[in-house]
């Protein structure tokens, strides 16, 4: 079984929950009081096992004690040539009653099994299939007794589907990982209109912007030379982003950056009684120094810098992008937002490009540590 957050919640004409965090952590979750509904869409997998069942994962707590409160999803299965009138296609309603936890910060988990009410892997009597447009419509009900008062906190919300573990990708590692991701999201897998190359071009586009927005940082030792003022930064530090900062002989003895060339040359004059250096400015991929080294017994200039990491390839330890795990869904948003605007002429596709714009925007925020909490979204339809 494999659950993937629902990422997009579209409101109906009743109340909807409403979005909050929690201010010390930061956690995003949605407050949902009693007939709050939601509505989100799911396009069956081309790996979809036939005959095995959606499941609602909830994760959720509330602040009373001793108190019920109840679940009811409806499940619609949207397929063209079944019904044109929306209200004739198959559904099937299931209701789950939950009691409160005993403390107010434990999170319970509840899970929903949203198809398969009467036979296994069916809306109603009508079998699900790849390709098929599923909706589900998440609702807040009435409890048979002993009704919380309280809004209901719901921390993640996941969609579970069983998928086939044939890998559509040749690639290895995570890389292959986010190449079936993504033709799941895109209801893809022919490689017909996106290919397995345009994915890896466009993840090491994503990885460039983020070197660019200094993601990864290290530290360099460059050789002192006698007399030596100029250094070539792209022989010495070829994977070279940005300079943060240069130091000479130890981290402590932090050399000035002087903006621009033409102040940088104003500093050379005998007058300073300079012994060692203590200003630095860069030119293109020239590192200038002054005043030179004048022993070759310095250990040289430790540089603080950005860098782009190696190219993502389709081959051994080049298929783990430089990322934590956790984030190698933004990586998918980042390929599904170049797919989208490449698939531009397609109804909604500006829609869905602005979409998952957004949210590797949200990604890349907290990926660099400059997010501000998120609100918990459900994945529109394509």
């Amino acid at each position: 079984m494999e659950y993937r957050s629902v990422e997009s919640l579209l409101p109906l004409s009743e109340a909807a929950p409403c979005h909050d965090y929690d201010p010390a952590s930061g956690t995003a979750y949605t407050v949902w009081q009693l007939l709050d509904a939601g509505l989100f869409y799911l396009v069956i997998p081309e790996r979809y096992v036939p005959r095995t069942d959606i499941f609602l994962r909830i994760d959720e707590t509330t602040k009373s004690f001793g108190f019920n409160h109840a679940w009811e999803i409806t499940t619609t299965l949207l397929r063209p040539c079944l019904n044109p009138v929306d209200l004739e296609s198959p559904r099937q309603t299931v209701r789950l009653e939950c009691v409160s936890p005993e403390s107010p910060i434990q999170i319970s988990r509840r899970v929903i099994q949203a198809t398969g009410i009467q036979h296994p892997g069916c809306v109603g009597i009508e079998a699900m299939q790849s390709g098929d447009l599923i909706s589900l419509e998440l609702r807040r009900v009435p409890a048979t007794s002993l009704e919380d008062p309280l809004g209901v906190r719901v921390f993640h919300l996941q969609v579970g589907i069983q998928l086939s573990d044939i890998r559509v990708s040749t690639c290895p590692g995570r890389l292959g990982y986010i190449i079936d991701s993504v033709r799941d999201l895109f209801n893809e897998a022919s490689q017909s209109f996106i290919s397995d190359e345009f994915i890896l071009r466009s993840v090491n586009r994503c990885v460039r912007e983020l070197a660019q927005a200094n993601y990864w940082c290290k530290e360099t030792l460059i050789a002192a030379s006698v007399g030596v003022e100029r250094i070539d930064l792209g022989s010495v530090i070829p994977d070279l982003q940005n300079i943060h900062q240069v130091c000479f002989q130890q981290p402590e003895q932090i050399m000035e950056r002087v903006p621009n060339f033409r102040e940088f040359t104003s500093l050379r004059s005998p007058r300073l009684g300079l012994n060692r250096p203590q200003y630095y400015t860069v030119q293109g991929n020239m590192l200038y120094v002054y005043p030179p080294p004048s022993s070759d017994a310095d250990p040289g200039f430790i540089v603080f810098h950005s860098y782009l990491p190696p190219e993502i390839q389709c081959v051994g330890e080049l298929s783990q992008p430089p990322v934590p795990p956790a984030y190698d869904a933004m990586l998918g948003r980042y390929v599904l937002k170049e797919a989208f605007l490449r698939d531009r002429s397609s109804p909604d596709a500006n829609i869905m490009f602005q979409h998952y714009s957004n949210m590797y925007e949200q990604d890349k925020q907290r990926l660099l540590g400059q997010a501000t909490p998120s609100s918990l979204s459900l994945r529109p339809t394509r």
